[in-house]
């Protein structure tokens, strides 16, 4: 490993151990019910923070989350997704145009071919929107006292969860997440932090990209659910080096064919270089959410990593990539699955 990564991973591990023994020792939260109470959903509700940007401009980050948010889109009936946050990175140059591009290419693709999917398939919302992330060029500072008006993509996660239980996925620097988060900490809203899960792609190691981009950030997630307060599945490198660069060995195949036929599924294209599969590595966190790969059941929910999980997802990729295909099929105007 660099030295540099070396002394980046120390620091990571140094902020975690700080913040889990400080939260170890916060009271409890008596008399506190802000929380509105909610029937559990037949679909789990989901909250998306992604630094997916423009791929056109000249700095765009790592295209893999285009092809990831392509497969949510495709595969959006199996959720209740409360809303998709682009552009969560710290380098200000890359992100300002993240929700424009989002909405002016995959939320009119969708729209375009959400007839078709409902018409066959059903259970997809009418339409999606995409937020611009509040976290777009910042970096999370735990002293900092939070201006709930001046972040909305932030507000409007912490109403999501206010509503009922809310599965926060991250597919990027975690921000976003631990801004939301800080502050239901900061004002002693546990019954509203208790609706939240968070399920991250690769912010662990600490020095793994998702993590050390925001150190501070990864690590005050990371230690409040050390230390129990706080829902916190960890999926470490499942996404890329189990599932997209098919650790297991697994002989399915992604049609790219396919894929293409929709104007949604097109969109994989943008990073179509995995094995046998486009590079939707961040995926992990909705496949798992949505029972392939077993689902959550086997994950600790305490932000822990833990290696043994690393193939569940590669020795489902028959599985996923039926359920992405005939997604593409149907969202193109072919005929329904045969049985």
């Amino acid at each position: 490993m660099p030295a540099t990564k070396s002394v980046a991973h120390l620091r990571v591990i140094i902020l975690v151990a700080g913040f889990a023994a400080i939260v170890a020792t916060m009271p409890g939260y008596p008399g506190i019910a802000q929380a509105t109470p909610a029937p559990p959903a037949a679909r789990p509700r989901v909250w998306v923070s992604t630094d997916l940007t423009n791929p056109d401009q000249r700095w765009p980050t790592d295209k893999d989350d285009i092809v990831t948010m392509t497969g949510l889109l495709l595969l959006a009936n199996k959720f209740d997704i409360q809303g998709l946050a682009v552009g969560a990175h710290p380098r200000g140059d890359a992100c300002g145009d993240a929700a424009n591009w989002a909405n002016t290419h995959l939320k009119v693709a969708y729209s375009e071919e959400v007839g078709n999917l409902n018409k066959t398939l059903g259970g997809y919302p009418e339409s999606v929107n995409f937020w611009q992330a509040s976290a777009c060029g910042r970096k999370f500072d735990p002293a900092a006292p939070i201006d709930l008006p001046k972040i909305p993509s932030v507000k409007a996660l912490i109403d999501a969860a206010q509503a009922g239980p809310l599965f926060v996925l991250n597919w990027s620097p975690m921000t976003e997440t631990a801004t939301a988060v800080k502050y239901l900490v900061d004002t002693h809203n546990q019954a509203v932090l208790d609706n939240i899960s968070v399920v991250s792609h690769w912010t662990a190691p600490s020095d793994a990209y998702n993590c050390d981009t925001d150190a501070a950030a990864c690590a005050y997630l990371h230690g409040l659910a050390l230390a129990g307060k706080l829902k916190f599945y960890e999926l470490g490198a499942m996404g890329q080096e189990g599932l997209v660069d098919n650790r297991c060995y697994n002989l399915d195949t992604l049609s790219q064919v396919t894929m293409s036929r929709s104007k949604v599924g097109a969109y994989m294209n943008e990073k179509w270089n995995g094995s046998a599969m486009p590079d939707m590595s961040d995926g992990s966190t909705y496949l798992m959410l949505a029972g392939f790969g077993g689902g959550l059941g086997g994950i600790k929910p305490d932000g822990s990593l833990d290696r043994a999980t690393l193939n569940v997802l590669c020795n489902d990729r028959g599985a996923i990539f039926s359920a992405l295909e005939t997604a593409a099929e149907v969202a193109a105007g072919g005929p329904a699955p045969t049985q």
